[in-house]
């Protein structure tokens, strides 16, 4: 495959959220995200690499204790869901509103908490590229929100992901084969 010879910006990206619901996951897709996701804790193994020393010396390095990828990004406040409206990333996240039937993708129990996937999808055909590129990171928890006022108002969320990564991005955890 060539390399892509078109650069890529958050004008050729979108997020779209999808429960647990099957065979076919009710989703809802950013429309005002502000295009300035961030994706930390991520490596070639979703794993911490432990630099082991005896007596003050380096021995060896080693995989350690499992690592979640952490996503940060922010929506435009608009208006809340309703049972007509899909309304925001928030109210899916949250399962409330509109979403408030949504399953969770971290299983079942009422007393569990709500988790979701998150595809990070970036235009490429459009651009020349042969294919789309696409991320879609599984059972992903709203870990945090917070609200700022301004031009425009928006909510900052930070969200870990525990379960599989698959796409450009894949990763995943260590094992002894």
């Amino acid at each position: 495959m060539p390399v892509s010879t078109a650069g890529k910006t958050s004008n050729y990206a979108r997020i779209t959220l999808a429960d647990g619901t099957t065979p076919t996951p009710l989703t809802l897709t950013g429309i005002f995200d502000m295009g300035d996701l961030s994706i930390s804790n991520i490596g070639t193994v979703l794993n911490e690499l432990v630099h082991l020393q005896r007596r003050g010396k380096y021995v060896s390095t080693a995989h350690g204790e499992r690592k979640f990828p952490q996503l940060t990004f922010t929506e435009m406040q608009v208006e809340k869901g309703s049972s007509s409206n899909a309304g925001a990333l928030l109210d899916f996240m949250r399962r409330v509103g509109a979403h408030s039937s949504n399953i969770s993708t971290g299983g079942s129990g009422t007393k569990r908490p709500y988790a979701f996937n998150l595809t990070y999808a970036t235009e490429g055909t459009d651009l020349g590229d042969d294919a789309d590129g696409s991320t879609i990171f599984t059972r992903c928890y709203l870990m945090d929100y917070s609200f700022t006022e301004g031009q425009p108002n928006a909510f900052s969320f930070t969200i870990e992901c525990v379960g599989a990564i698959t796409g450009d991005l894949a990763a995943a955890e260590f094992t002894l084969s």
